[in-house]
């Protein structure tokens, strides 16, 4: 409701019911410490025989490569793709294989 405001994170005011809950979003930020390349905001991870790439800026942006540059999965559009695979030439060159 607009008319009620919380003075601190830490609860709801007594004269509420129910639950306050909080989600804190950490996943791109663990992704991005355990990527091996981040390049122009975008995190490379290699993973078994694909290379998983994360958008850090919009985090529903991703892609899966396969070893040989092929796109297996992705929820990017072409011209990110495009971008991307160009990155991922480059990245490749500073990942341990």
């Amino acid at each position: 409701s607009d008319d009620v405001t919380y003075t601190t994170f830490t609860g709801k005011e007594a004269s509420m019911e129910g639950e306050v809950k909080f989600i804190i979003e950490t996943a791109p930020v663990k992704i991005a410490d355990e990527a091996e390349v981040i390049i122009d905001g975008y995190a490379f991870t290699p993973c078994d025989n694909e290379i998983r790439v994360l958008n850090l800026n919009a985090p529903d942006k991703a892609a899966v490569y396969g070893r040989d540059g092929s796109v297996l999965e992705t929820t990017m559009d072409d011209i990110e793709l495009h971008i991307v695979g160009k990155h991922l030439q480059v990245a490749r060159k500073y990942m341990e294989e």
